[in-house]
């Protein structure tokens, strides 16, 4: 199989992958408060909709990547792909990254989300100011996308 056809597929599996991983990891953070419930819908709307914004821009930097990581026909390990990126995240220092009012820092085997500060978001989410996705959340993303 060529290589943009599997740099298509998986983009495609990646997206499908990350969407059923965020709707869980939704799903668990507001199954805890009942305040959070109407919230959870919002959250799953706004992943999805990145994700269709930025279609284009994922498309380009997985056929990039695809050059790199697999070989003439586009062959390439799942595992072996997401044990090494794993392993890259783990070792990588921190550093602040801000994707437009999503702001946070990525690094150390961690993504931290910061909560917007104020008002509606204070009686919305309570003392609640950050989630955490850990190397735990990406092993549960690693099984969706290597089933």
């Amino acid at each position: 199989m060529e290589l943009k056809q599997q740099a298509l597929e998986l983009k495609s599996r990646l997206i499908n992958s990350v969407e059923i991983w965020a709707e869980e990891r939704v799903d668990s953070f507001v199954s805890g408060n009942t305040a959070f419930k109407p919230l959870g819908k919002y959250l799953k709307r706004g992943v999805h909709n990145i994700i269709v914004q930025k279609d284009k821009e994922i498309t380009e930097k997985v056929e990039g990547f695809m050059l790199f990581v697999a070989d003439e026909n586009g062959n390439y390990d799942k595992e072996e792909l997401f044990d090494d990126a794993m392993n890259v995240f783990k070792s990588m220092k921190p550093y602040k990254f801000e994707q437009g009012f999503i702001k946070g820092t990525i690094g150390e085997g961690s993504i931290l989300i910061e909560l917007p500060d104020n008002g509606l978001m204070n009686f919305i989410l309570g003392d609640t100011n950050a989630i955490r996705i850990t190397e735990a959340d990406f092993l549960e993303l690693k099984s969706i996308f290597t089933e």
